[in-house]
C-alpha cells in the first residue's frame, strides 16, 4: 500500500458506539461484520465520480478495537493514500513519495460488491482481487471506511478506521495537476551498463540511460570522486579519486554505479593501515598453498586477513571490499567478509595455472587495492604468489 501525508492535526480516535464490529481471521485479514448494506446505486450517487481526502484515522486493534494512539506517531511511515472514483470502475489513487517530494499516481480497476459469496454485507472496493476498503456508511459529504493501510514486510496487515470528506471540484483538480509520475507504468531505470561494478583501465566512464520514468540524473555519493556531464540521456563520468558511487534519480526510482580504475595514477598513497601476515605464498607442485615457512594454508578453506594496525580505527579506514590488480592492470571486485577473504576466492584456478606454467621460481605479483563502505580506495598492499615444484609444506 502505498503512503501519502496528511495535516498532522487529524483526529485519530473514533467514535465506537456506532461502528460495526471489527474481526480478524487466522489470516490476519480483518473485516467489518454487521454492516447495513449500501446498494450500487447508492455507491454510484454518492461516492463514483468523486475524490476524497482523509479526515481522521484510528487504528483497528487486532482485537477487534480502535486504538486511541496518535496514529502518526506510532505508524509514522504508514498513512493512507487519497482516491478519486473516476467511473464506477476506475480508481486513482493519489501517492506521495516522501523520500523524493514528488506528489505521483496509480490508476486501477476496482469493482464494488455489496455482499460477498455468503450473502453477507460487504460494501467492498476490490482491486486486483484484494478488498482495498469496506464502506461503513456515506453520505453527500463524508465516508466512512474500513481501510487495508499497510502490508507489512514479513509482517501484519495494518488496518484503519478512516474518515473521508468529499473534496471540492477545486480540491480534486489541485491535486490532480500535482500528480505527474504515474506510477502504473513505473519500471526500473534500465543502462546500457549492466554490471553495478564497473572496472576501467582510465579516468573516465561513459554509458547511457535506456529507459527512465522521467529526467534522469546522477550524483557522485562521495564528494570529490568526479566530475558527471550529461548530453541527453549519455552520462560521461570523469574520476578524480579512485572508487566513485554514482546513484542516479529519476524522482522516483533509483540505480547506482560503483565505479573503480586500475590505472597507476590511481594507486593510492603509501600507508600501513592494514597488513597481511603472508605477502608471498608458495605454490607447490601439488597444488597445495603454504607459507614460506612452510605452514599449509589449505587452500580451498584458508583465509587471507586483512589486519587493522589500531592507530587506524574508525568506520572510514573499514575495508569492505578489494580490486585484485594483476601485472596486465586488468582488475577484479570481490567482497570481504569480516575483513577477510578466501585463498580460494583471490586466486583463481586460471591464475595458479598461469603461475605453475612459468616454472620453478615464477611469480605473479597482485596489487590488493582496500576499500571502503564509501567506496573510497584505501590502500594498496602487495601480494604474491610463487611456484616452487619441489617444495612440500611442512605436516
Amino acid at each position: 500500500m502505498f503512503i501519502i501525508p496528511l495535516l498532522t492535526a487529524l483526529i485519530t480516535t473514533c467514535n465506537k458506539e456506532h461502528l460495526p464490529d471489527f474481526v480478524f481471521d487466522a489470516d490476519g485479514i480483518c473485516q467489518a461484520q454487521g454492516l447495513k448494506a449500501i446498494s450500487e446505486e447508492d455507491f454510484d450517487r454518492y461516492v463514483a465520480g468523486y475524490g476524497w481526502s482523509v479526515a481522521s484515522i484510528s487504528e483497528v486493534n487486532y482485537d477487534g478495537s480502535c486504538s486511541d494512539k496518535d496514529f502518526f506517531e506510532t505508524r509514522p511511515e504508514t498513512v493512507p493514500s487519497q482516491f478519486y472514483f473516476e467511473s464506477a470502475n476506475s480508481l486513482k489513487e493519489y501517492v506521495w513519495l516522501k523520500d523524493y517530494q514528488e506528489m505521483c499516481y496509480l490508476l486501477h480497476d476496482y469493482i464494488y460488491k455489496v455482499a460477498d459469496g455468503e450473502n453477507a454485507v460487504l460494501n467492498g472496493v476490490i482491486t486486483g482481487g484484494d478488498r482495498l476498503m469496506q464502506i461503513i456508511s456515506v453520505n453527500d459529504d463524508v465516508m466512512e471506511a474500513l481501510v487495508l493501510l499497510d502490508v507489512v514486510d514479513g509482517g501484519p496487515r495494518i488496518y484503519g478506521y478512516v474518515v473521508y470528506n468529499k473534496m471540492s471540484d477545486s480540491e480534486l483538480q489541485s491535486i490532480d495537476d500535482d500528480a505527474k509520475v504515474n506510477l502504473s507504468d513505473l519500471r526500473s531505470i534500465e543502462l546500457s551498463v549492466k554490471d553495478e561494478v564497473v572496472i576501467v583501465p582510465g579516468d573516465e566512464f561513459s554509458f547511457d540511460v535506456l529507459y527512465s520514468n522521467g529526467p534522469c540524473t546522477f550524483k557522485a555519493l562521495r564528494d570529490g570522486s568526479c566530475e558527471i556531464t550529461s548530453e541527453g540521456n549519455h552520462v560521461n563520468v570523469k574520476i578524480l579519486t579512485n572508487g566513485v558511487p554514482l546513484e542516479g534519480s529519476d524522482y522516483v526510482m533509483h540505480c547506482g554505479i560503483d565505479i573503480f580504475s586500475t590505472s597507476v595514477d590511481f594507486t593510492p598513497e603509501e600507508n600501513d593501515a592494514y597488513y597481511i601476515d603472508f605477502p608471498e605464498v608458495i605454490l607447490a607442485g601439488d597444488g597445495r598453498l603454504f607459507t614460506a615457512s612452510g605452514d599449509d594454508l589449505h587452500y580451498d578453506i584458508g583465509w587471507l586477513s586483512f589486519h587493522a594496525n589500531m592507530e587506524y580505527g574508525g568506520y572510514q579506514y573499514t575495508p569492505v571490499a578489494l580490486l585484485a590488480i594483476d601485472e596486465s592492470r586488468n582488475g577484479r571486485y570481490m567482497r570481504l567478509n569480516g575483513g577477510k577473504i578466501k585463498y580460494s576466492d583471490l586466486l583463481s584456478d586460471e591464475l595458479l595455472d598461469e603461475v605453475a606454467a612459468g616454472g620453478d621460481g615464477n611469480s605473479v605479483a597482485l596489487e590488493l587495492q582496500l576499500i571502503g563502505a564509501d567506496c573510497n580506495v584505501l590502500q594498496s598492499i602487495p601480494f604474491k604468489v610463487t611456484f616452487e615444484a619441489s617444495s612440500v609444506p611442512v605436516e
